[in-house]
């Protein structure tokens, strides 16, 4: 007969839950939680600035740039279910582990109090008591059987405990069980639903896509356009930073305040929310082919008359007004510039001291009904990728 069988049940249970493994599952599970609720963010962020280039009924770049990042984001959500789902089949391995050795025990246990009752039963009477307490030797042999009699009817009465305690345990397993199976079942149902979702949101863009093919001397148009507006800005920002260069008056100054320019790398607060739509540098157009575009920052596709925050404490060297590119706002930290462009209502002045965080404006919006903030990052006469600068999303 096994010895100390009593809670063995709940102590393999409270083993299992407490194991890194496990623990590491809860761990997982938390952070897949918060994955999921910043993908969420995401998705109802794009799904809003796409609403807002479709009221013009017209296909758009703007439009083919939210769909994308809807995409993107869809297809991270789908990531997270699977993970999720990798997760539940994990544990409900674990729980299913648990159940079975429940049910071992369980039955070891009945098979043992069966074999107790058997054996009680040839000892029932009081004359098959006397029997095997006398037929002994010595004294201390009567002494051990005594004891022995004493601690069997304990035994039995425990075992009937025991039984008791892995029965009601593995009853509460087996519901967790089937809340982990119906938890399973939704997920399945989610992850169905997010797949279609996603094959909707690529049907669409392929019909913008094919749409926006049929608008080539439009686009190129365009293009042409926004170059000439970026050449104007590039000018305008190379042409204050020289002469900024050239009347820094204290050294001392401009180390400090570029020190702590420099301390923000990739811990900076977005100029706007939204998702970034052109990279730094140069890179593939996204229907023209053969087209190379060339970008001096990033541009941020954003909500309709979206507030422009400062992304980091200076001083305003010039808000101009830039043909093509709406307005522009260039602020000074030390050796290091920033520039807000494609902006209206700017509500700061040359000369002024700005804190991170304040507003200097709003976003423009086209023609197409897009909203889309240029966002600058210079080191002198350097341009930097400011994608690199700004928090990862």
């Amino acid at each position: 007969m096994r010895v100390g069988r009593l809670l063995i049940a709940f102590i393999l249970l409270l083993t299992l839950t407490h194991s890194p493994a496990v623990l590491g599952q809860n761990n997982n599970r938390q952070k897949l939680e918060k994955e999921k609720k910043e993908t969420l963010k995401k998705i109802a962020q794009a799904e809003k600035i796409l609403a807002q280039t479709e009221t013009k009924k017209k296909a758009s770049l703007g439009q083919l740039n939210a769909l994308s990042a809807l995409i993107k984001s869809r297809k991270s959500l789908i990531g997270s279910i699977k993970k999720e789902l990798g997760l539940l089949n994990s544990e409900l391995n674990e729980l299913q582990s648990i159940e079975n050795a429940m049910a071992s025990d369980l039955e070891t246990l009945k098979n043992e109090y069966a074999a107790m009752l058997y054996s009680a039963s040839k000892t029932s009477n009081s004359y098959n008591k006397l029997v095997f307490l006398f037929s002994v030797q010595t004294f201390n042999e009567f002494f051990r059987r005594m004891k022995y009699l004493e601690q069997y009817g304990e035994t039995r009465i425990n075992q009937v405990e025991q039984i008791k305690i892995v029965k009601e345990s593995l009853g509460r397993q087996r519901v967790q069980m089937e809340e982990k199976h119906k938890e399973k079942e939704d997920i399945l149902g989610l992850q169905l639903k997010e797949n279609q979702n996603l094959l909707n949101l690529q049907k669409k863009q392929n019909r913008i896509i094919r749409s926006l093919g049929t608008k080539e001397k439009q686009i190129k148009k365009e293009l042409a356009d926004r170059r000439k507006a970026a050449k104007r800005l590039d000018k305008l920002i190379a042409d204050i930073v020289k002469k900024e260069i050239a009347r820094a008056s204290s050294a001392k100054v401009e180390v400090a305040a570029s020190s702590s320019f420099e301390g923000k790398k990739s811990k900076m607060l977005w100029p706007v929310p939204g998702f970034i739509t052109n990279r730094f540098g140069r890179q593939a157009h996204q229907t023209l082919k053969g087209i190379v575009v060339n970008n001096n920052g990033v541009d941020i596709q954003t909500n309709k008359d979206q507030k422009v925050r400062s992304v980091y404490s200076g001083k305003v060297l010039r808000v101009a007004l830039v043909p093509g590119n709406g307005t522009a706002v260039i602020v000074k930290h030390g050796e290091y510039f920033t520039v807000y462009s494609k902006m209206k209502n700017v509500l700061v002045k040359t000369g002024q001291e700005i804190r991170e965080g304040d507003v200097i404006g709003e976003v423009y919006t086209d023609n197409n009904g897009v909203s889309e903030l240029e966002f600058q990052v210079w080191k002198n006469n350097q341009k930097l990728d400011p994608q690199t600068w700004l928090s990862p999303k």
